[in-house]
């Protein structure tokens, strides 16, 4: 029985958090299954999208680690912490946006982040108020499909990188 059929028309990140939890993560998908998958609209972002979008990306080794965050109690936000190539990412989440911080201990000129932001759209990278670099980049979730925020997940998280290794 193909997986799709068996959860067609349901939501199917109950069942993928099913599987991942079993730790059967070579569970076999056809191509278009996982094609399925991938193209399933998001309603909402939830603690259980993203946890389920984090153990996809530790299962394929595009991320080190993932731990949830305690955030403030009925603030209706949703945190992680992520370890991506050594560096460690806050991700945060309302039910509508997620949005990918990366703090640096360096300090760069406000010169060198001012060319990192005319480059570069989807990051923006500022000085905190402690002295300290930080990128942050916002991802629209709402309206999308799990497909995209798989990737544009992966874009905040190469910006961090990115940022290291060309302005620090």
């Amino acid at each position: 029985m193909r997986f799709y059929k068996f959860c067609r028309g349901a939501y199917v990140l109950p069942l993928l958090t099913v599987v991942f939890t079993l730790g059967l993560s070579n569970f076999a998908l056809a191509d278009e299954d996982i094609d399925e998958i991938l193209a399933q609209p998001i309603d909402e972002v939830s603690a259980e999208l993203l946890d389920v979008t984090f153990r996809v990306l530790e299962e394929m080794d595009i991320i080190e680690s993932y731990s949830e965050l305690d955030v403030e109690e009925g603030s209706g936000l949703i945190g992680y912490q992520v370890i991506y190539e050594g560096l460690k990412y806050i991700v945060v989440a309302d039910n509508l946006d997620v949005h990918v911080a990366c703090t640096f201990e360096d300090k760069p000129s406000r010169s060198r982040i001012n060319e990192w932001n005319k480059d570069h759209r989807f990051t923006r990278a500022f000085i905190t108020e402690e002295g300290k670099a930080r990128i942050m980049c916002d991802i629209g979730a709402t309206g999308t499909t799990v497909r995209n925020l798989l990737a544009n997940l992966a874009l905040g998280l190469n910006s961090g990188k990115k940022f290291y290794n060309e302005v620090l």
